[in-house]
């Protein structure tokens, strides 16, 4: 006995549809908001995604995507701002 699996299926009026995973997946991804930040070390620019708003303010121990460096990345109300470990 073999089990197929369906990917989607048909309703009354034979329209297809498909599950809401598929739908929840597209808009999360859609939706995902991102900061630019630059690093204090190279000078580089990359983007982080930053916390939920009800987070704010925070501070992350980060490293560079870039050199690798390590810094803080603080995040508030206007935005990201990295700094030095020294500073």
């Amino acid at each position: 006995m073999s089990c197929k699996v369906k990917a989607h299926s048909q309703d009354i009026a034979g329209k297809v549809r498909f599950p809401p995973l598929h739908i929840v997946a597209i808009v999360s991804l859609s939706g995902m908001e991102t900061s630019m930040v630059m690093c204090p070390t190279c000078g580089e620019y990359f983007e982080v995604v930053p916390p939920s708003f009800d987070e704010l303010p925070t501070e992350w121990d980060y490293d560079c995507e870039i050199c690798c460096r390590p810094m803080v990345i603080l995040f508030d109300e206007g935005g990201a701002y990295a700094k030095g470990l020294g500073e």
